[in-house]
């Protein structure tokens, strides 16, 4: 009787572990710091504009990371990667880079469309390809540019040309 009593108590001992040791590391997946990034054309509003010496009538390309999880992530960088291989790093935020961001906070990347365009213009036949933000653990957070947005940044570039 006292042998069945040991086994009863010992697969209960094994089952509460193994269930506690699954549950800790979900909470760990759960917890651990997530990016999320989200590319948009659009305008920028109006006193960031001015602050930054824009008019708010210039168009431009939004990079918005959004801190997902708990715990905070600081983002060190960001911009675009070209089909070329190229990188773009970009430094117009709010706030300022380096950026600690604490959950659901968010950072916003501006991206004069202007300049991207004559930038493209300049290095030869590329499009832009992804959307990325660097941490400072070193980690990438990487987005594919949409489809529509790549196509209509290639008609500007490719009118640029033939204007010149």
């Amino acid at each position: 009787m006292p042998d069945v009593v040991t086994a009863i108590l010992a697969f209960w001992g094994a089952l509460l572990g193994t269930v506690g040791a699954l549950l800790h590391g979900l909470r760990f997946w759960w917890d651990r710091p997530q990016l999320r990034l989200e590319v948009a054309d659009g305008f920028m509003p109006d006193a960031t504009a001015r602050y930054l010496g824009f008019a708010a009538t210039d168009e431009v390309i939004l990079i918005n990371v959004t801190k997902v999880g708990q715990g905070s992530v600081t983002i060190q960088s960001g911009g675009f990667t070209l089909h070329s291989g190229k990188t773009y790093w970009l430094g117009i935020t709010t706030p300022p880079l380096p950026a600690k961001l604490a959950e659901s906070e968010r950072l916003t990347f501006f991206v004069p469309r202007g300049g991207l365009v004559r930038r493209l213009g300049e290095s030869g036949p590329t499009t832009l390809d992804r959307a990325f933000c660097k941490t400072t653990d070193g980690k990438t957070r990487t987005l594919r540019v949409p489809r529509w947005l790549q196509k209509a940044i290639e008609r500007e570039v490719k009118g640029q040309r033939e204007a010149v």
